[in-house]
């Protein structure tokens, strides 16, 4: 595990408690043709044993927020909704199989 990996862990750890997150992370990333370092905060709650709600947002502007609900129907098959940032809404089946 890289020193960045260890340091986003640890610091997601108490937020996650203390505000009884299902997921908490905080990630760098350059903005745009200017290359503008900013983050970007997700959180997520685990609503039911198989619906996830996540939201996350640029830190350095409002407009760029995502929503992100995840409802698993069977073992193997998920229902995803995303409002992405352009507030355009998309709906995906996901079906995963194992060999």
């Amino acid at each position: 595990m890289s020193t960045a990996s260890l340091i986003s862990y640890e610091l997601a750890k108490k937020p996650e408690s203390l505000l009884s997150l299902d997921r908490f992370r905080l990630d760098p990333f350059l903005m745009g043709s200017t290359s503008e370092l900013t983050a970007r905060l997700t959180v997520g709650k685990r609503l039911s044993k198989n619906f996830l709600i996540l939201y996350s947002t640029n830190l350095a502007t409002q407009r760029e927020e995502i929503v992100r609900l995840e409802w698993e129907l069977t073992g193997g098959l998920s229902l995803i909704a995303v409002r992405n940032e352009l507030g355009r809404v998309s709906l995906d089946l996901k079906i995963r199989k194992r060999f």
